[in-house]
């Protein structure tokens, strides 16, 4: 089993673009179960991965 984290804190850009690519890559190309977890009150990264979210008010 293989188990990768990537923890990041507040400000900078480009953290959802390589973790959503990251994880789309591994899924599709390498044949691992990705398990992606967004802390993020925004949800970007589940949007992006076409999860349902709740809008927010």
């Amino acid at each position: 089993m293989l188990t990768v984290l990537f923890l990041s804190g507040k400000g900078g850009v480009g953290r959802t673009l390589i973790i959503t690519s990251l994880a789309t890559a591994l899924a599709m190309r390498g044949g691992y179960r990705v398990w992606v977890v967004d802390l993020d009150p925004n949800a970007t990264a589940s949007r992006v991965l076409g999860v349902n979210t709740p809008k927010q008010r």
